[in-house]
């Protein structure tokens, strides 16, 4: 059988409401939006190589590539930039706490501390390449396309042996479809879907989507479709804040402010300023919950167990 070298792209129609049509509506929905924007990734990707930049080849400062394909301008920035994991730095932080603890220590080197803090800083820090495209004739392009935001996306053909390593007008001109059906099938299908399946999940549970107190677990049926649902707490701790405390402390005790070196137990040695390893292990954890939020969220998803059902007893 020959292999299909196109596919079209015809967005479904959306439906109102948790039925059985609506998620037949939304799987298509999530499907065909999974495919434009590997379309869309896979573009952008090329006309970013288009600068000789890359993440093994970074600039030492911004520098912007112009260019113009078929009457399509625009230019491409790319700057060096870093990336920091700073949960990365507060469990090496931690772990060296833990290891003086386990070496019996009572009190360590304040100095010492600050060189460690800053190897583990050095080691979670990656430099990277930020690369942004800007068209400066987007709205002429897209209007000259009929790629207009209000209008439902016609049948769209995608070429699937492309890889579109070589840019053209077509290549940018395919991206932009691509990004009018993501964007479409997202707020017409997509979102509403999930929208619609909170509120009834939430009007079911008694709950308060704008005010979740507490976690709730139920199973909402719609025909042969079952959906779980769950409001369930989730923690996120700012790290980076945490951190940053953490290192201002550091610094002061460094500086020689009186009250916080009391506070951290200070002593006077020959080989340095000593602290307590109890105050500042207590600190590495009262920072860590100053700057933790725990949220909780509504999320379901899909049990096919009714499905499953339906297909046994036939």
């Amino acid at each position: 059988m020959k292999r299909a070298t196109t596919i079209a792209i015809q967005v479904p129609e959306p439906v109102v409401g948790i039925s059985e049509k609506g998620f037949r509506t939304l799987k298509e929905a999530e499907q065909q939006r999974s495919f434009v924007r590997a379309i869309d990734s896979t573009i952008s990707k090329a006309l970013k190589a288009t600068t000789g930049y890359s993440k093994e080849s970074i600039p030492r400062e911004l520098r912007k590539t112009e260019f113009n394909y078929g009457g399509i301008e625009g230019e491409i920035a790319s700057k060096p930039t870093s990336s920091v994991s700073h949960k990365s730095i507060h469990a090496g932080f931690s772990g060296y706490l833990k290891e003086q603890n386990l070496n019996r220590r009572k009190f360590i080197n304040i100095q010492d501390t600050v060189t460690r803090l800053d190897d583990l800083i050095s080691e979670s820090t990656n430099r990277t390449l930020e690369q942004k495209i800007k068209l400066y004739n987007l709205d002429k392009f897209l209007d000259e396309e009929g790629i207009l935001d209000w209008e439902v996306p016609p049948a769209t053909i995608f070429s699937l042996d492309k890889d579109y390593s070589t840019i053209t007008r077509e290549a940018i001109v395919t991206q932009a479809k691509a990004k009018h059906i993501d964007a479409y099938l997202n707020n017409q299908i997509i979102k509403p879907f999930n929208d619609a399946l909170k509120s009834r999940a939430a009007e079911y549970m008694g709950v308060d989507l704008d005010n979740l107190t507490q976690t709730e677990k139920t199973t909402i049926y719609q025909g042969k479709r079952a959906f779980n649902v769950q409001v369930i707490p989730k923690r996120t701790v700012s790290y980076a804040k945490a951190m940053r405390e953490i290192r201002s402390d550091l610094d002061s005790l460094l500086s020689g402010e009186d009250d916080l070196r009391e506070n951290y137990q200070v002593r006077r040695m020959r080989n340095g300023d000593q602290m307590s390893l109890k105050k500042i292990a207590r600190k590495v954890d009262q920072a860590t919950i100053a700057h933790s939020k725990t949220v909780n969220r509504l999320e379901w998803n899909y049990d096919p167990i009714l499905e499953f059902a339906a297909i046994t007893s036939n």
